[in-house]
């Protein structure tokens, strides 16, 4: 080969292998020169974590109570006494109005009147029945006398029952003349006024049990589906 082509060779491999030796070296100084520089900005580190992200959506509702119960009068009458008014918290068994019990107070005393005699009936008939057996076992009287003496027994033993079961549904009547609120909650509603008339079903009462609440939100039809 000649000795001027060996030359021509010699000088293009000499600048590159100068690149390739001082060129990391540049770069170092230039990396070394922007972190000194003014324009550098400080940068914090921070570990990174898995955490749920919550979006959320604003919507217009309203709260509803969980329970609500409508009271309603048991019994007809007038409406003599009220204790409790829209907004108030009552308890279970609390007394909340009254209605007058003087009719039912005669009903039931007039029930107890029939018991008495009833019982009173009852107990004149078995003594004749028991009679009427001494007097058969002796062929003293006969047997369709003794039959007659202990159907007038059991007859009279059926209306005993029937007038203690008179004086239980009086009992029960004038007990229900007491308003007695059923649950715990809250008075939202009231349907009566003192001296107002009421029939047995009239509603008196709207009883909101708020210990627990229901939230009713309108969502638009593109949130709903990012709602879980």
């Amino acid at each position: 080969m000649p000795v001027n082509a060996l030359l021509v060779i010699a000088l293009l491999l000499l600048p590159t292998a100068c690149s390739d030796g001082s060129g990391s070296e540049g770069r170092a100084v230039q990396l070394s020169t922007l972190d000194r520089g003014a324009n550098a900005h400080p940068v914090e580190l921070e570990e990174i974590e898995t955490e749920e992200v919550v979006e959320w959506i604003r919507a217009i509702g309203s709260i509803h109570a969980d329970q609500q119960v409508a009271l309603s009068a048991e019994v007809g009458g007038r409406m003599a006494e009220i204790d409790a008014e829209v907004g108030d918290l009552v308890e279970n068994g609390a007394l909340l109005a009254r209605l007058d019990d003087e009719r039912l107070r005669i009903a039931r005393d007039l029930a107890r009147a029939e018991v008495e005699m009833a019982r009173a009936t009852l107990e004149k008939s078995r003594r004749d029945a028991q009679r009427q057996a001494n007097l058969y076992e002796g062929q003293v009287t006969s047997e369709f006398s003794l039959e007659q003496a202990d159907l007038k027994a059991q007859i009279d033993a059926g209306q005993l029952k029937i007038a203690r079961a008179r004086l239980a549904a009086a009992e029960r009547d004038l007990a229900d003349t007491r308003i007695i609120s059923p649950v715990d909650g809250e008075i939202t509603r009231r349907h009566v006024e003192v001296g107002e008339l009421v029939e047995a079903g009239s509603p008196l009462f709207d009883i909101a049990k708020i210990d627990r609440v229901k939230v009713v939100v309108h969502v638009s039809e593109l949130e709903v589906t990012r709602i879980q």
